[in-house]
């Protein structure tokens, strides 16, 4: 299934910027690097890059190296991720 949704905020530049657009597809062949939407609670649907996987979930981080979010800490389901962004308008 593919979904596309608009990017906010700063986290995520200089490569994704505020009001542009990710084309995402479901898919559970997530790796590393791997740009994701992830749906947290207290959050609702975020981007984010994946750091690292491991058995228990995936560990996110902002693309910004001066944004600190609170997604970025933590492990997270693997099926919270909405969608891994296969193309950017």
């Amino acid at each position: 299934m593919f979904r596309i949704f608009k990017v906010s905020g700063e986290s995520m530049k200089p490569n994704f910027k505020n009001d542009h657009f990710v084309l995402t597809r479901k898919t559970k062949n997530i790796k590393e690097n791997d740009v994701v939407v992830i749906n947290l609670d207290h959050y609702g649907n975020i981007l984010k890059r994946v750091s690292s996987i491991g058995q228990n979930g995936v560990m996110l981080k902002s693309d910004n190296p001066i944004y600190e979010s609170t997604p970025t800490l933590g492990l997270h389901e693997v099926s919270k991720i909405v969608g891994k962004v296969i193309f950017k308008i």
